[in-house]
């Protein structure tokens, strides 16, 4: 800013000149008078400059310029940067940065392409998800975020980010004769930084982690002849990918030659344990309609298929009726019903297994089925009802649920205690059905947070209660999985509504681990705001900050700050802002 020059000097404009190391005095602006003052947007954030202005008169004449007055402006930018990895989005989170930020920008580079902007939040917000990854969505990607300021100005930026996952798993991988040599293809890597693959070969199924001894060949080829085989005998093989770092991916599907015979029961086989026993690798052994009451013990790279689904039954009530120990995904159990008698400890039980189990029923036993040990089995199409708990995981095992139904488990649908836990749907088409609970839907004593969205959870509106420890249980689906929800879905009305805005108190209180806050926007509708403090009066969650249409919402607190991190126990305050004229704040208790 400055004043006029003195005197009858007729100006017309002003000129305004920027000073640099580089460059010296430039006119950068025009300003035309009366007005006598310019923002600068045009600067890199936190560096000195030198400034002057000429007043140029109606006859275009130029006057003297002003002293030279330094410059700069430097607000620090937003700190505790952090992103991290994940499949449907990287997330970002940061701490805000000091002045009077409007907004920020989320600016995303890679190997080959400069920084460019892929987002903006509001300057209230300090979070961002990058979905727009699905064209390699394991690419190396940098992140930086830049404050706007209200002037325009373009802060300083926050320390860069990169993200260097792992590598996919190769896929589309199949294996043939040719002559007496195997062929070997599979489509390729997408990533940036891939560098070569690993292939694997045994004459018996294997499972991760996989021997070094294994090892036939690696190279960053699609196609592999294998020449060291005999001619009709049966070979597994499995990939990896490795990066530029020497990342390696997991390991592919299994890809094999071979095939087996067929071994029914009850004839010329008993038992279904006498026919799994005679079976051979790559083996079937299919079973007759009946029940069997016997405990079996499932074999690796034998299927157990029963000839008409649930049809046949497998009884008993002691132990385990089924056991699979250390088993690969070619070990698969399929169409029986399991009976534990209501005596059984586990209708299914599981070791360090990623045997696959598909459209059986488990009932009638304190654990429908139950992992330990590590492995990461799939459960597809199964019911669990009248157990206990439908499911129990404990340690390192991670069990992949898709399309299951949990049906009057007395204790929890699923059961919890290790890490990283159970895997409970992922998309709308793996949507698990979760009706007529007992006391929990899922307890999760464990350490980590079980990933459970996009699940039916036997109503339309969801209550917090049915559900302990750390579980991510929203958006959920409705009956038919043909939508998503985040709060009751008939709670608002196809119509406006008329009436007062109103704020509920919040329920349950005290609370462990979430809380619901209900509210109504009147018509026509306004701007809603939902925010979270702590004692002291800082703020720790935005729930809510945009423009609702009239209706009855609600609304889930799950003892979490705006990074996500878990908030320990204590008394903090909710505050609902419906518009300019309605404003309610109460008090709330979370016990860890």
């Amino acid at each position: 800013s400055w004043s006029p020059p003195p005197g009858d000097f007729a100006t017309d404009h002003y000129v305004v000149y920027r000073d640099t190391f580089l460059l010296s005095m430039v006119p950068i602006a025009t300003v035309v008078a009366p007005e006598t003052t310019f923002v600068d947007v045009t600067i890199p954030a936190c560096e000195f400059y030198d400034y002057c202005v000429t007043a140029v008169d109606t006859g275009g004449f130029e006057g003297a310029p002003s002293d030279d007055v330094p410059g700069e402006l430097c607000y620090a930018g937003p700190q505790d940067f952090e992103a991290t990895f994940d499949e449907d989005g990287n997330e970002m989170t940061w701490s805000p940065a000091d002045g009077p930020v409007d907004y920020y920008v989320i600016l995303r580079s890679t190997e080959s392409d400069p920084p460019d902007s892929i987002g903006w939040v509001p300057a209230s917000g300090t979070s961002y998800v990058d979905d727009a990854i699905a064209d390699c969505v394991r690419n190396n990607r940098s992140y930086e975020i830049l404050p706007v300021y209200d002037t325009g100005w373009r802060g300083a930026r926050s320390e860069m980010v990169t993200l260097d996952p792992v590598p996919s798993p190769p896929s589309g991988f199949t294996v043939e004769w040719s002559r007496s040599d195997l062929l070997l293809t599979w489509s390729s890597n997408c990533e940036d930084d891939f560098r070569r693959y690993w292939v694997y070969r045994s004459t018996i199924p294997f499972t991760p982690p996989v021997n070094s001894d294994l090892l036939i060949a690696f190279m960053p080829d699609t196609t592999y002849v294998d020449t060291d085989v005999v001619t009709g005998g049966t070979y597994f093989y499995r990939l990896a990918a490795s990066d530029a770092s020497s990342q390696k991916s997991t390991y592919s599907e299994f890809a094999y030659v071979g095939s087996g015979d067929v071994l029914s029961v009850p004839d010329p086989y008993a038992s279904i344990q006498e026919a799994i026993d005679a079976a051979s690798v790559l083996d079937t052994v299919l079973v007759a309609p009946g029940t069997y009451d016997e405990n079996v013990t499932l074999r690796d790279a034998v299927t157990v298929l029963a000839t008409e689904r649930s049809a046949a039954t497998i009884r008993a009530g002691s132990g385990s009726v089924v056991t699979a120990m250390t088993l690969t995904d070619l070990a698969v159990m399929s169409g029986f019903t399991v009976d534990g008698l209501g005596t059984a400890v586990n209708g299914l039980e599981a070791w360090g297994s990623y045997v696959r189990v598909e459209d059986c029923v488990f009932q009638n036993a304190g654990t429908g089925a139950s992992f330990k040990y590590g492995g990461a089995p799939l459960l597809s199409g199964n019911v669990f009802t009248a157990n206990q708990n439908g499911i129990a995981c404990a340690d390192s095992a991670s069990p992949f649920l898709v399309g299951n139904a949990f049906d009057g488990n007395s204790m929890s649908a699923v059961f919890s205690l290790g890490a990283p836990g159970p895997v409970i749907g992922k998309t709308l088409a793996d949507a698990n059905d979760f009706v007529n609970r007992g006391m929990f839907q899922i307890l999760n004593a464990g350490p980590a947070e079980i990933d459970a969205e996009l699940n039916y959870w036997g109503d339309d509106c969801v209550d917090p209660a049915w559900f302990s420890g750390l579980v991510d249980y929203v958006p959920w689906t409705d009956e038919d999985h043909s939508g998503t929800y985040v709060e009751c879905a008939d709670a608002v009305p196809d119509d406006g509504t008329s009436g007062k805005a109103f704020a509920s108190h919040n329920y349950p209180n005290p609370f462990n681990p979430a809380t619901a806050i209900s509210y109504t926007v009147p018509s026509p509708g306004g701007v809603v705001r939902l925010t979270i403090y702590d004692l002291a009066g800082r703020k720790v969650r935005t729930l809510v900050e945009e423009r609702k249409g009239p209706g009855d919402y609600q609304v889930f607190w799950r003892g979490r700050d705006d990074r996500d991190r878990e908030l320990g126990s204590g008394v903090y305050f909710y505050r609902v802002e419906i518009g300019d004229e309605f404003r309610v704040e109460r008090k709330m208790l979370m016990l860890r």
